[in-house]
């Protein structure tokens, strides 16, 4: 038996009409067929009934019909027409599905009928576009007279009050009818519109105010006064709410036409503002999403000259958000959002690589005078600062020849690298979500959020050296959602994690997870909390042996035992530290920076992990062991003749600031700067120590 049902397309809308089954059947056609199926909504009675009553009388029959408002995408149309799932024009059409297919009949419309009709589809689209208004209405009540004032749309009276007033005209006024309310209420429409303008071009000034040409410093001051006292998101609610009871009052004046020339009228003018607002909001949304991200580009030599790098994430993310809500309101969607990168020390060595090489060409050049300037050029350099010929200073690098401690064998290859850092963010998951204090939530969340975002881009904008679901589904998460990521990314660990198939590449990963140490700004682990997640990751490497976790346990216990033993503490040793290209700080921050280069002592650390691991199994252990022992004293060996270097450093520069008549605060300076190298310095000699000394005796013996 046949089915009839009523299809009635007008531009980017469609409405559909008839039996429930017919209505559901057609819906899941679109949605199989495209992506692009917006909006989704159901008609109320009301709306069913003015749509019907304006198509032909064989249509007048359906009983208990039911009927849904689509919109649909530019891209989605076309593909829905080239499917024939909706047809090629605009009009109504009476759809009949049998056995053998889908026909589509034109119904053409008497003019008057055609009126109606187009304004019974705009009053369903002006409906469902003000859907939200009321939640955001009750949101920025309290702060909606103020910011009407300081813009200077004080036309627009009492916003919320209209709001609420409109809504219930709407709601009891008959269409076709002229109710007694609306002659209260006709004149509103002139104010609302103009309140609405200065409103737009009010917010339009303040995303103005984000150049993305200007100094990164500029641009963290522009960016943080978008959000500070929720400037930027009270502007965009309000806009939201003057806008929502701005069509508000164009539905009414549609259902308070008496004659069709008013109805017409009425409609035109509609239509127009919808139009309007529609194009006004995605232009002014675009040209916002555009300048945030352009202005959130962040250098790697960024985060060694600027120090609230994180508060700048932050503030970017939270304009982010902002821009989400605003967006979902009106179908409007991001696919991709750039945060300011999460360059790894990796990136950052490479910039200061960069730089001190051009600072020590620079200095050959000129002799003997230039090599002994050098440093100071580079330091300038760095922190972006003038040059000064004048002035006598050493590289502020911190660790001079810095090579890797690995045992051949036992490093982070592509497939691992990608199970850790997703077994990372697994780990700072748990922690956040089982943290007691509510109050350090947030900063958790936050650096989660940096880390998911950096591992997405590291694996959907290069071209990873590796393939299977995991990857994969990495990839899928990179058009969600960013409060969405995080968690979506931590449960992928598992499954990461179950492609290593080999012991010694989980050994690896094991070292890195019982080493890591994320947590900046004041945070730690909640007690018990690393723990947990740490049993929970290494439940995930099947390829380890089942005391694998416990052993590695006890081996790192010691080493921090003895560390503490000799004042120096782990956690405040090790936190923000970049290894096997992980966080570091990337999850950090520029604040964690004095901390992160302990390089050579906390790989020293992994490389005793692991190799305590082999050599528990292997045959030539002593082998191992040996081999540890020698490159710890290796590296001692450096370590010390680099402090003696900086030991005459530090007293020629004294003598120097001594003999000068006048304080010399550049001097000082960089006398602090390299007492404070010294003592790192030290403290990494005496990790390297506690690890050579780890090995049995005689194991370093020829």
């Amino acid at each position: 038996m046949a089915d009839e049902y009523l299809l009635v397309i007008r531009d980017e809308n469609l409405v559909i009409v008839g039996s429930g089954m017919a209505v559901d059947a057609h819906l899941r056609r679109m949605r199989d067929v495209s992506g692009g199926v917006g909006g989704d909504a159901a008609l109320t009675a009301d709306h069913i009934g003015r749509v019907i009553a304006a198509v032909p009388d064989n249509l007048r029959m359906v009983q208990h019909a039911r009927g849904r408002w689509v919109t649909m995408s530019e891209a989605g149309r076309e593909a829905l027409r080239s499917a024939g799932a909706v047809p090629s024009a605009d009009g109504p059409f009476v759809c009949t599905t049998e056995a053998t297919g889908q026909t589509w009949q034109t119904r053409t419309l008497v003019n008057a009928d055609a009126t109606r009709l187009d304004a019974a589809v705009l009053d369903i689209a002006l409906s469902n576009v003000l859907k939200q208004v009321d939640r955001t209405a009750e949101v920025i009540r309290p702060k909606a007279t103020a910011l009407l004032h300081a813009v200077e749309a004080t036309e627009a009276g009492d916003v919320i009050g209209r709001l609420a007033r409109l809504r219930q005209a709407v709601t009891e006024a008959p269409s076709g009818q002229r109710s007694t309310s609306w002659d209260n209420l006709e004149s509103l429409g002139e104010g609302l519109q103009s309140a609405l303008v200065k409103l737009r071009s009010h917010t339009q000034q303040m995303i103005d105010g984000i150049d993305p040409e200007t100094s990164l410093s500029d641009r963290i001051q522009q960016v943080n006064a978008l959000v500070e006292d929720d400037r930027l998101a009270d502007c965009l609610r309000l806009l939201t709410v003057v806008e929502g009871t701005a069509l508000l009052w164009h539905s009414l004046a549609l259902r308070n036409a008496t004659t069709i020339g008013e109805l017409e009228k009425s409609t035109t003018a509609a239509g127009a503002a919808l139009e309007d607002c529609t194009t006004a909001d995605r232009e002014l949304w675009t040209d916002a999403c555009d300048r945030v991200d352009a202005a959130g580009h962040v250098d790697p030599l960024d985060r060694l000259r600027v120090r609230n790098i994180e508060t700048f994430r932050r503030s970017v993310t939270e304009v982010h958000t902002v821009l989400e809500e605003f967006g979902a309101q009106r179908n409007l969607r991001r696919v991709q959002w750039s945060a300011p990168e999460d360059h790894s020390l990796g990136d950052t060595a490479h910039a200061v690589g960069d730089k001190l090489t051009g600072a020590l060409n620079e200095g050959l050049t000129q002799g003997r005078r230039g090599i002994r300037d050098v440093a100071g050029r580079a330091r300038r350099a760095l922190r972006g600062g003038p040059e000064d010929p004048g002035s006598h200073t050493v590289s502020s690098s911190d660790d001079d020849e810095v090579e890797d401690l690995r045992l051949p064998g036992a490093e982070l290859t592509p497939r691992s690298e990608l199970a850790l850092q997703l077994l990372q963010i697994q780990m700072m998951e748990y922690d956040r979500a089982h943290d007691p204090a509510a109050e350090v939530k947030a900063d958790k969340e936050s650096q989660i959020l940096n880390a998911t975002d950096a591992t997405i881009r590291q694996y959907c904008e290069t071209e990873p050296a590796i393939a299977g679901e995991a990857l994969t589904r990495v990839q899928d998460v990179y058009t969600a959602p960013a409060i969405l990521r995080a968690s979506k990314i931590a449960e992928l660990a598992p499954l990461a994690a179950a492609d290593l198939h080999k012991r010694s590449e989980a050994i690896v990963v094991l070292a890195e997870l019982m080493t890591f140490e994320p947590w900046s700004e004041g945070l730690s682990w909640a007690r018990g909390n690393r723990e947990t997640a740490l049993q929970i990751a290494s439940e995930s490497l099947t390829s380890l042996h089942s005391g694998d976790l416990d052993t590695m346990t006890r081996e790192f216990d010691a080493i921090r035992g003895s560390l503490r033993r000799r004042s120096i503490n782990w956690g405040q040793l090790a936190v923000g530290a970049l290894f096997g290209g992980v966080f570091g700080l990337a999850v950090a921050g520029a604040g964690q920076i004095r901390s992160s280069t302990n390089v050579a002592a906390i790989q020293a650390v992994k490389v005793d992990l692991i190799a305590k691991m082999v050599a528990a199994d292997a045959e030539d252990s002593d082998e191992v062991q040996r081999r540890v022992v020698e490159a710890m004293q290796e590296r001692i060996n450096t370590v010390v003749n680099q402090q003696g270097a900086l030991v005459n450093r530090i007293n020629d520069l004294k003598s120097q600031r001594d003999s000068e008549a006048r304080r010399n605060v550049d001097l000082e300076q960089q006398i602090a700067m390299l007492n404070d190298r010294l003592d790192r310095s030290r403290t990494t000699v005496t990790v390297l120590e506690v690890v050579r000394d780890r090995a049995p005796i005689g194991a370093g013996d020829e």
